[in-house]
């Protein structure tokens, strides 16, 4: 499995603009106010994030459901502090006298998992009449809530509905919990109906249309995963001194005329210095040097980066350490801007520069694959967008159109001629078709089983590719396919998650609440034909799991499995993370958060 590089930009703090709606009505600010991004205080942002962003309220421009999600939302947060209080004893400002709800704990639950690590706990699909009052409802959830602490809920709402008399909403649920001996978390999916003639709106029915309850096994005071990250660093100051530091920290400290820090920086993990123990080179923000961190005998790491030649400060996107000269050791190539840094490694773990080579694009991750069959290992780089005429103020790339964008930066396929030689032969090959699209990662796998690496390519603002190799030349056949996945593409990965020997596909999007909410309404961009309405709505639904048919076809199998939600997932894998013989999706999330925990996309 290639390793992957997810990189976000600065432009995603303010994505759900692009959606072309005046949206954003966080707070109750009187005068309309931008989020500051940490250490970007003052910028010529696109004038169309002014122009949406003035638009604080959003009954200005005609959506009440808008400003519905802000004050349900609120409620919500009441209920949530309830259940972490553990005291639902006040509910007159959240529920209506006629409240009639299901159990917010279902009383028949199923076995879905048992083993010595996790149980899963599902909801059958029985009816309880859904007769409750609010209070018997919400005391099926605290009762099982008492025992535990560190509560913490999470609401996002995904639908709104007006309809005449009624009002409704459809979200997703997530409350978890620390026990002496297990942790516990629920996934559900609540849809409630609201009294909004009341001020503030209050419930009058919750129907649970999901519920999962997993519970974690601590095994004494051992969780699946430890952080072992400072005890690795105990015997060097490169930790302290320079990688607990945020991005925030940097940014404070560099001069933004020669260093702008950003989000998502990859690493490449690999013997070196050839004594069995793998190494890791930390790809660093502009300004600050590349890390080469060679392991112990006792398992603590050392930098070794200044002495082996490849403490790069240019600002590293991703790297890989391959054997690219087939001498048995791992040189080393480092994606720097628009250049590809190839090093030769002379067995000891130092590095010799044997090429710089220049590309039009702005480069994000790269891949070491043999796609040619010929025995060398040849490169593949991705390019998002062109590295020359970038306006580094603009928060947006200006994706064109933003659903389906073709105005982006070629990917590059080098090939491998030996004595440090390569080639650009991307249009030669076949991976010229369609090769404008924002690319931030490609993953290698055979997935036709015809003895030679398919590329799969997540794309930002659209469309993906999957380019057939078939004897060294490729063909985009993700349309024939129905794999375009149109979506915020951060990653893919190959994986066989069902057990049948073939590769399944699950590719990283951006889940937004916001944009579920929206895209579905009839006034939202009303010009539109459904099947453009259909792509956006697509933009904002998150995560797939595509299972190989083994005839050629893939199944969307995401919604049935539940694998959409990874919120604003950069990276993923498919790997088997409790050793039972079956692979789990482990998705890396999240963003850098402004102030106001309210206006936190």
């Amino acid at each position: 499995m290639i390793p992957l590089l997810y990189t976000p930009t600065i432009k995603r703090t303010f994505s759900l603009l692009s959606f072309g709606l005046g949206i954003f009505s966080y707070g109750e600010t009187p005068t309309p106010k931008l989020s500051v991004i940490p250490g970007l205080d003052e910028n010529n942002f696109d004038s169309a994030v002014h122009d949406v962003a003035r638009l604080d309220d959003p009954l200005i421009d005609g959506w009440q459901t808008e400003q519905i999600n802000e004050v349900t939302g609120k409620q919500f947060k009441k209920l949530a502090s309830l259940l972490e209080s553990k005291k639902p004893n006040d509910l007159s400002s959240l529920g209506h006298s006629s409240f009639k709800g299901h159990l917010l704990r279902p009383n028949t639950l199923t076995s879905a998992k048992k083993d010595a690590h996790f149980q899963l706990l599902r909801a059958s699909d029985s009816d309880d009449g859904g007769e409750h009052t609010l209070e018997q409802s919400l005391s099926s959830l605290s009762s099982l809530l008492k025992d535990y602490t560190a509560i913490r809920s999470k609401f996002k709402t995904i639908s709104v509905s007006l309809r005449k008399g009624q009002t409704s909403t459809v979200t997703y649920v997530q409350i978890g919990g620390s026990h002496s001996s297990h942790t516990l978390q629920i996934n559900a999916t609540w849809n409630s109906t609201w009294d909004t003639s009341s001020n503030p709106p209050l419930l009058t029915g919750i129907e649970i249309a999901r519920y999962d309850e997993l519970t974690h096994q601590l095994n004494g005071s051992k969780t699946l995963f430890s952080d072992c990250t400072e005890s690795l660093f105990r015997n060097s100051d490169v930790f302290q001194r320079q990688l607990i530091q945020g991005i925030d920290h940097w940014s404070a400290r560099f001069d933004g005329a020669i260093s702008r820090p950003a989000a998502g920086h990859g690493m490449a993990i690999g013997d070196v210095n050839g004594d069995g123990l793998e190494d890791a080179y930390l790809c660093q923000l502009p300004g600050l040097p590349n890390l080469l961190l060679i392991q112990q005998t006792d398992g603590t790491v050392v930098d070794t980066a200044l002495e082996a030649g490849v403490n790069w400060h240019e600002g590293c996107r991703s790297a890989v350490l391959n054997d690219l000269d087939n001498d048995g050791d791992l040189d080393l190539v480092s994606v720097l801007g628009n250049k590809l840094v190839v090093q030769e490694n002379d067995g000891t773990g130092k590095f010799k520069l044997k090429t710089i080579i220049d590309t039009a694009s702005s480069l994000f991750s790269i891949n070491a694959v043999d796609y040619d069959g010929d025995q060398d290992l040849d490169l593949f780089v991705c390019g998002y967008n062109l590295s020359t005429g970038i306006n580094l103020d603009d928060v947006f790339a200006n994706p064109m159109p933003f659903q389906d964008a073709n105005n982006g930066a070629p990917n590059v396929m080098l090939r491998n001629d030996g004595n440090w030689k390569f080639t650009d032969v991307t249009n030669k090959v076949g991976l010229g078709q369609n090769n404008m699209r924002f690319s931030y990662a490609g993953s290698w796998d055979d997935f036709d089983l015809d003895g030679d690496l398919d590329l799969y390519i997540a794309n930002d603002f659209g469309r993906n590719n999957l380019y057939r190799n078939d004897k060294g030349i490729f063909k985009d056949v993700a349309a024939e396919l129905d794999l375009e996945d149109i979506g915020p593409g951060m990653s893919a990965s190959w994986g066989d998650y069902n057990n049948d020997g073939l590769p399944d596909l699950y590719v990283s999007n951006m889940f937004s609440s916001a944009g579920n909410r929206i895209t579905t309404q009839s006034q939202f961009k009303s010009n539109l034909s459904e099947d453009e309405k259909s792509d956006f709505r697509r933009h904002a639904r998150g995560n797939s799991l595509y299972q190989n048919n083994g005839d050629g076809s893939f199944s969307d199998v995401s919604v049935d499995l539940g694998v959409t939600l990874g919120r604003w997932a950069w990276g993923s894998t498919l790997v088997d993370m409790d050793n039972d013989g079956w692979e789990d999706i482990y998705v890396t999330n999240g963003f850098m958060t402004a102030e106001g925990k309210d206006r936190d996309l």
